[in-house]
């Protein structure tokens, strides 16, 4: 029996674990939010005006830029509100993101909130993505 619940509260464990390691993908009335890791990543309020407003801030730090820039480097690509708001200020500007975690490549591939003219380049390799940006330098 003492086998018996070990195994039972290590399952739980581990289901539990599964879980929060688990992109979830939140109904909004805005559009979707994300949570990963017991994070939030987009709220499901307003994903897009949270995004623009980081953005806000972000560029706010920075003289801004009466150019735009060529080029963003991004990490994290979460379900792309960010990159919409990048896109809304910089329109021409090409968008490079580097995700290291399969399943959320895959989340924003399912839900694809951008509706861009142009998608980001999205590398899941570090490899790739790390001669990419050796190549743009």
């Amino acid at each position: 029996m003492k086998e018996y619940l070990q195994a039972t509260l290590n399952v739980d464990a581990l289901a539990s674990k599964a879980a929060i390691y688990t992109p979830n993908v939140i109904a909004g009335p805005q559009g979707p939010g994300l949570m990963f890791r017991g994070v939030t990543i987009h709220s499901a309020d307003d994903p897009l005006s949270e995004a623009r407003n980081w953005l806000g801030q972000a560029l706010s730090k920075r003289s801004r830029q009466k150019t735009q820039p060529p080029l963003a480097l991004i990490f994290g690509l979460g379900l792309g509100w960010h990159i919409r708001a990048i896109k809304e200020i910089f329109p021409a500007i090409r968008v490079c993101v580097f995700e290291p975690d399969r399943s959320l490549f895959d989340v924003y591939s399912k839900y694809n909130v951008l509706a861009l003219e142009q998608e980001p380049e999205i590398f899941t390799d570090i490899t790739a993505f790390e001669e990419m940006v050796s190549a743009e330098i």
